[in-house]
């Protein structure tokens, strides 16, 4: 089908197309790829759909919602908005084609049907043709993001960007406080220059006394040794 002009594209053609939809969502069968080249036009003038490499059985509703409005997408592409909606209106029923209107959106459409068209304002504009085309409401759709989330974020970015350095060198001011030898959250303990000094101190003077105790020791018995064993306190020597 994509070798021929739109002009070549007659409403018998574009109603053995819809035929062919109708066909697949009555069996619960979901193309998923129904774009012009895989319409086939025989001699006789049917139409054959080929390739169904993205197809599927027992499909739910939603699947042959969707397409629906990749025919949809794609004969507009071909022959315009206002005889692609006329000519699915001559096949399917308004319960049928309402419930494609959702996914006439580019989020809800593959990227190899929505980039046959120019621009989201095709499908807004098929959108709404076919909701007036079957008397039905138009669906809304809203952005996930709002310009206020938008700012916000823009704005929290911003004051991370100015409040991070100075958040880098906070332990330098709370350190102090804590005082010497104070552990900062996370870390090790600090041991400031004066800290190690008296512990060197300590430990010198206990070495000192030890060595001090063990002369007093040896000088003891050594004395007791040359003068013999004292009987007490109060022994007279002779």
């Amino acid at each position: 089908m994509t070798q021929l002009d739109s002009t070549e594209i007659d409403e018998s053609l574009l109603d053995g197309i819809w035929r062919q939809v109708a066909i697949l969502s009555t069996a619960r069968i979901a193309h998923h790829d129904l774009r012009p080249k895989n319409f086939l036009i025989d001699t006789a003038g049917d139409v054959w759909l080929l390739n169904f490499t993205f197809g599927r059985v027992s499909a739910a509703p939603r699947r042959c919602a969707q397409d629906i409005a990749e025919a949809l997408v794609s004969l507009t592409a071909l022959v315009g908005v206002q005889r692609t909606v006329r000519s699915a209106r001559r096949t399917l029923s308004p319960d049928q084609l309402e419930t494609s209107l959702a996914y006439l959106q580019p989020l809800a459409l593959p990227r190899r049907i929505r980039t046959q068209v120019d621009g989201r304002y095709v499908l807004t504009d098929l959108r709404e043709t076919l909701a007036d085309a079957i008397d039905r409401p138009s669906p809304t759709f809203h952005s996930p993001l709002r310009p206020s989330t938008i700012i916000g974020l823009l704005l929290f970015g911003a004051a991370v960007y100015v409040l991070l350095p100075q958040l880098s060198g906070l332990h330098e001011v709370v350190g102090p406080l804590r005082g010497p030898g104070a552990v900062p959250p996370g870390g090790e303990p600090r041991v400031t220059a004066s800290a190690s000094s008296r512990e060197m101190q300590n430990t010198m003077k206990s070495s000192a006394y030890l060595i001090n105790a063990g002369r007093w020791r040896a000088s003891a018995a050594s004395a007791s040794a040359d003068c013999g064993p004292v009987s007490g306190p109060h022994s007279s020597m002779p």
